[in-house]
């Protein structure tokens, strides 16, 4: 799903052609945006942000978006000290040939 996410993002920044747009529209969706880049006439994320055609949940999850990357890129400029990694999840992939369902009995 992380990649399909990747993937989606991706195709959003080719469609908006900015990728503080294309977080908006993956949080709100692409004809939400769109819509409300036409009725405001704005042509950045930062001009949507100054009217009422978007959500409020919206308007903070760009920024809030920045500020993780921000954060993740140096942790220490941030206050976060003493970090410690885990090692990457190991798995196994399966190909299937037929859908399967994946709900655990219960016991």
């Amino acid at each position: 799903s992380t990649e399909a996410a990747a993937d989606y993002l991706k195709d959003l920044y080719g469609m908006f052609g900015s990728w503080n747009l294309a977080m908006a529209a993956y949080n709100a969706g692409e004809g939400k945006i769109l819509r409300a880049m036409r009725q405001s006439k704005a042509d950045s994320y930062w001009d949507l942000v100054g009217t009422r055609h978007i959500k409020n949940e919206t308007k903070e999850y760009v920024p809030k978006f920045i500020a993780a990357g921000l954060i993740a890129t140096n942790p220490k400029d941030f206050g976060f000290a003493d970090i410690e990694y885990h090692e990457p999840l190991s798995y196994d992939e399966v190909l299937l040939d037929m859908p399967i369902d994946l709900v655990l009995p219960l016991s």
